[in-house]
């Protein structure tokens, strides 16, 4: 069975796993193109009729996108002296027939493209999974290191941490010790003050106001002494002694007693 598609301006003749360069698809490596049918030839069966040729799909798969071979152009004038010369290369594309209708191609060949962009993930994985490896055994040896160091720095330091957990441990003795102390305080407390008969309130003495001790018992108050006079009596000697009486002069008398106003003698005689 084969078919005969027209694709690119041009008609070819194909059958289930066939390979051919035909005009330029803008089609990526690796994915399938379907071709426009104008006969199927199966055995002495022939059809063209274009609404039954539609029914048979005619499958492709593009392998590459090269360039075909150079193709020589040249232009000459007699008698002019023109000549020249071109070179060309067609932009092609391979591909292979998958399936011709109910035909199917028994192998098909897997494009460059796709090996090597399989092959290009296939290394990035193990690159990847190198670089996972590199990274885990570099953490394992930073925890090795660290765990040597806090086992260093214990060793070095046994005896700090003895005298912390000595210290807290006395410190919860004294605790305890001071709650059982109290406890039995309070029990002793409770005990006292059930034994003890309940003594009965005295009132309260109330305080003497300060206007009523005033007015019972009136307060003399002292002239203040100068403070500048005490001074000076106490810089005086001591054998300095007052004068007396007797050693005063005899001319000084007391004053005579003053008479009556004449007023108040008038007064008594009524």
């Amino acid at each position: 069975m084969y078919a005969i598609v027209k694709t690119g301006g041009k008609q070819y003749k194909v059958a289930a796993g066939d390979i051919l360069a035909i005009e330029k698809l803008e089609i990526e490596e690796g994915e399938k193109v379907e071709l426009e049918v104008i006969c199927v030839v199966d055995g002495a069966k022939i059809e063209t009729d274009p609404a039954k040729t539609k029914k048979t799909k005619v499958e492709a798969v593009v392998l590459e996108q090269f360039k075909g071979e150079k193709q020589l152009v040249f232009k000459f004038k007699k008698r002019k002296n023109y000549k020249k010369l071109n070179g060309h290369r067609q932009n092609l594309t391979r591909i292979q027939i998958a399936a011709v209708g109910s035909d199917k191609a028994e192998k098909l060949i897997v494009p460059k493209a796709i090996i090597e962009k399989e092959a290009a993930a296939k290394a990035a994985a193990e690159l990847e999974e190198a670089e996972k490896a590199a990274a885990e055994a570099a953490a394992k040896e930073e925890e090795k290191a660290a765990e040597e160091e806090a086992e260093k720095a214990a060793e070095a330091k046994p005896a700090k941490k003895s005298r912390a957990k000595a210290k807290e441990a006395a410190e919860e003795k004294e605790a305890e010790e001071e709650a059982v102390a109290e406890e039995e305080a309070v029990a002793e407390k409770a005990a006292e003050s059930v034994d003890e008969p309940v003594e009965e309130k005295k009132p309260a003495r109330k305080r003497a106001t300060k206007a009523a001790a005033e007015a019972e018992e009136p307060a003399e108050k002292k002239p203040a002494a100068k403070r500048g006079a005490s001074k000076k009596e106490a810089e005086k000697p001591a054998d300095e002694e007052k004068p007396t009486e007797e050693d005063k002069p005899a001319d000084e008398e007391k004053p005579a007693e003053e008479t009556a106003p004449a007023d108040t003698q008038d007064a008594g005689e009524e």
